[in-house]
């Protein structure tokens, strides 16, 4: 029986996949800016990162000597994420962190502090908002009188490597921003934005400014 040969052509949809993976920069893959005019007059709870670490060897570095302390990371990191926010999405008025904070203080026990709420579980790829966690989110919302809530829930840093190095890049930030529709219970968005910079702050900026970019 003569044998078939295989064919050395790939299927064009197959070629036309891998054409696609060699225009995308590994880390700037498919990011999908927040689209903050859609929710123009609109109130939103900021929540807290619980989540800000390096990796290493990044974290035994000089560049992240500043943030080894957690609790120093976690508020240098909300701090620009909430200044980053007001001033590239002001169509939506955004409740910061220090605010909940003061709220649920006022309002023990019916609000679940919110950096005890456990949103890094929204890390994973499921739509659904899982309990408890969903019902903490509503009852921010109910109480605030609004809808979506914007959680941004981990941030991580790593070392460029040398081979991916530009001039005056060292440092690359992974952060993961979800937005979620409390009365509905699911994720309306959810995005990766990476990232580098000369520095932690830096690269986090430059994150940022994908996630909420300018008008153009």
């Amino acid at each position: 029986m003569p044998t078939r040969r295989l064919s050395r052509h790939r299927p064009r949809s197959l070629r036309a996949a891998a054409v696609l993976s060699l225009l995308v920069a590994p880390g700037l893959a498919a990011q999908r800016p927040f689209t903050a005019g859609a929710y123009a007059g609109q109130s939103a709870p900021l929540l807290p990162l619980t989540l800000v670490t390096a990796e290493p060897p990044l974290r035994d570095g000089a560049a992240w000597a500043p943030y080894r302390d957690r609790a120093v990371a976690l508020r240098w990191a909300d701090s620009l994420v909430a200044a980053v926010l007001r001033e590239r999405a002001p169509e939506v008025t955004w409740i910061v962190p220090d605010s909940l904070r003061k709220v649920a203080r006022r309002n023990t026990p019916m609000l679940k502090p919110p950096d005890e709420i456990g949103h890094v579980a929204l890390r994973g790829w499921k739509q659904e908002v899982a309990e408890p966690v969903r019902a903490y989110l509503r009852s921010y919302t109910v109480f605030l009188n609004c809808r979506y809530v914007m959680a941004p829930v981990q941030l991580v840093f790593r070392e460029v490597k040398p081979e991916q190095e530009a001039p005056g890049d060292v440092v690359e930030a992974g952060l993961l921003l979800a937005w979620v529709d409390s009365r509905s219970g699911t994720i309306r968005w959810r995005e990766t934005f990476s990232a580098r910079g000369a520095s932690p702050a830096a690269a986090l900026l430059a994150a940022l400014g994908a996630a909420f970019p300018l008008p153009g």
